[in-house]
């Protein structure tokens, strides 16, 4: 991926900052654009922020969505950190919503723990998006401390529902959530404190609903087909100009084996 990204006359990342870091596009000439794959239309959106209110009523539901085929989403550190929260006194509720094969490791690891008995549930794999945004609106804070991440749709799906997110400090977590909402990966004792910190505070979660609801606008389909459209028409602008620079050097077209530029890297 670095390789390709490097030698790349065009790139489009999901993220503002964080993959273009990870994966530096160093080509001569090359340009880079910054478009999101998460998509969101108007089902997506609440009409307004949550109020202080709304945080009051225990237990507090935290909700995560994501597979669980692999670990990265972290859900035993999750799990981990939700009981050590239980122990301090935290009134909580967790959701799970996913599948995959790790999930029984996961259950197993719940129901070895006295004091989550009723406080933690596995909603599997949901179908379709309005099932899962039915949970998001009856959850308190959405949680997903992922220990990779490129641009988390499920968190952005949540911010559009108006829910406060905890996340943590990779990919493109920094660049969507406020600081006070963020944990460093595999956290277990950071991630408990930032969860107990949250559920007493509903005024704070009441500001980063309006935070997140107005920071998920950023990702509506409307304003995502002119970022989308900028793009393609520089790439078509910059073979446009590459194939007219071809004629005029050689009075014919070359064909983009014969000049020995990927036209894969443009895409």
């Amino acid at each position: 991926m670095r390789q390709q990204c490097a030698n790349a006359a065009a790139s489009l990342f999901v993220t503002e900052g964080a993959l273009q870091r990870r994966y530096p596009p160093t080509a001569a000439k090359a340009f880079t654009h910054a478009v999101s794959d998460v998509c969101l239309g108007n089902s997506a959106f609440i009409a307004e922020p949550r109020k202080p209110e709304s945080f009051v009523r225990r237990p507090i539901r935290f909700v995560c969505v994501g597979s669980f085929n692999l670990l990265y989403k972290s859900q035993d550190i999750l799990v981990k950190a939700f009981s050590k929260a239980v122990s301090q006194g935290l009134d909580g509720h967790l959701s799970f919503v996913g599948d995959g094969l790790y999930r029984p490791g996961i259950e197993a690891l719940v129901s070895k723990d006295a004091s989550l008995i009723g406080r933690v549930e596995f909603l599997g794999q949901l179908r379709g998006g309005q099932a899962v945004r039915e949970v998001l609106k009856n959850s308190h804070l959405f949680v997903l401390p992922s220990r990779q991440e490129g641009l988390p749709r499920a968190a952005l799906e949540a911010m559009a529902c108006g829910l406060p997110c905890i996340g943590s400090n990779v990919g493109g977590f920094p660049e969507i959530l406020d600081p006070e909402a963020i944990v460093r990966p595999n956290d277990i004792k950071g991630l408990a404190a930032c969860m107990v910190r949250l559920a007493a505070n509903p005024a704070l979660l009441a500001e980063m609903s309006a935070h997140n609801l107005a920071r998920a606008a950023d990702f509506h389909e409307e304003k995502l087909v002119l970022r989308q459209t900028a793009f393609y028409a520089a790439v078509r602008g910059f073979f446009t100009s590459w194939w007219a620079q071809s004629l005029c050097e050689t009075g014919s077209y070359r064909t983009s084996e014969d000049s020995g530029l990927k036209t894969q890297q443009a895409a």
